[in-house]
């Protein structure tokens, strides 16, 4: 009797310590403030590479994978901007490489001029080890310019996803990050 209740304990103890409980991660989170549902990362393989190796940043935008070099800000077709929608985008991070409190940086502008008063918010995970979603907002530092602090609490591959929001233009893409020592 002692045996077939440590068979069930152990059984139900294994299920528990399998990737089903990842499953329930992957529920839509809503990010504060905001009605629109963020879907958390999701666990798919990391499309900048694997390990150590840079770029240690890059962006995915409608399924193109865009790395970033040296910390600089994206220089995509000569524009130094990604387009985003009706406009465009400038991202980095600082320090670079990234520590654990490495922040995000983002320069939005809208034809030349800078994008004020958006409401930008992203929510980061770990795509391989989820730890459930840290979702921030972005406060802007200058005229288009907003900035979110990224608390990376383990090595690795970290992916966020980025809302931008503004009376007239709304758009979204996803930042990947690498985190090593």
């Amino acid at each position: 009797m002692l045996t077939l209740a440590l068979t069930v304990l152990l059984s139900f103890l294994a299920l528990g310590c399998s990737g089903a409980t990842a499953q329930t991660r992957q529920r839509p989170a809503v990010l504060s403030g905001s009605a629109t549902p963020v879907a958390p990362p999701s666990p798919a393989p990391f499309p900048i590479g694997r390990g150590k190796e840079f770029p240690a940043l890059g962006v995915e935008m409608a399924g193109e994978v865009i790395p970033v070099e040296n910390g600089q800000r994206l220089a995509v077709k000569n524009t130094q901007r990604l387009p985003l929608g009706d406009g465009q985008v400038e991202v980095f991070i600082v320090p670079f490489p990234p520590s654990d409190k490495t922040d995000l940086h983002l320069l939005l502008f809208r034809g030349e001029a800078p994008l004020t008063g958006a409401e930008v918010k992203t929510s980061f995970d770990m795509p391989l080890s989820p730890h459930g979603a840290v979702q921030q907002t972005g406060r802007e530092v200058e005229a288009g310019h907003y900035a979110m602090p990224l608390d990376l609490i383990m090595y690795g591959e970290w992916v966020g996803d980025v809302l931008i929001n503004h009376p007239g233009f709304n758009a979204d893409f996803r930042v990947l990050l690498r985190f090593f020592p």
